[in-house]
């Protein structure tokens, strides 16, 4: 499906379909990309959206677990419905059509992080929320 799909972009040799990648080289290979595709139908708020998104790639994603704290559709990323194959095809395929259009998208992600999951602060608003499960209970 995904081979397809690439065959049918506008410019498909500006996607390349990578497999499984060395851990030691994720930092390096999510520097080199653009976009990051997140199919997941259960996630948590998982590493590689955050990793993509701090190294200003646009992420594609299913708005399951955490993910909807950190992509907003259309303002900082792009969300599909869960489980829908079509809606996903069709994200992803505008953004590869539209690169022009997404460089805000990409702008929008990466303040999202350095506002909100910034490494000085957030063991700091860990800490502060766990103080208010606390109380609360």
């Amino acid at each position: 499906m995904v081979k397809k799909w690439q065959s049918g972009l506008n410019d498909p040799e500006r996607v390349v379909i990578f497999g499984k990648i060395d851990p030691t080289e994720i930092a390096d290979f999510h520097r080199s990309g653009n976009i990051a595709l997140i199919p997941s139908l259960e996630e948590g708020l998982p590493n590689v959206a955050m990793e993509a998104a701090a190294t200003r790639n646009l992420v594609i994603a299913n708005p399951v677990g955490g993910i909807p704290e950190l992509i907003t559709d259309a303002v900082n990323g792009l969300l599909c419905d869960s489980n829908n194959e079509e809606g996903l095809y069709k994200k992803m395929k505008w953004a590869v059509d539209n690169k022009d259009q997404i460089e805000s998208l990409k702008d929008a992600v990466i303040k999202k992080v350095n506002t909100d999951f910034s490494s000085k602060d957030f063991g700091k608003k860990y800490f502060e929320l766990y103080k208010d499960i606390l109380k609360s209970s």
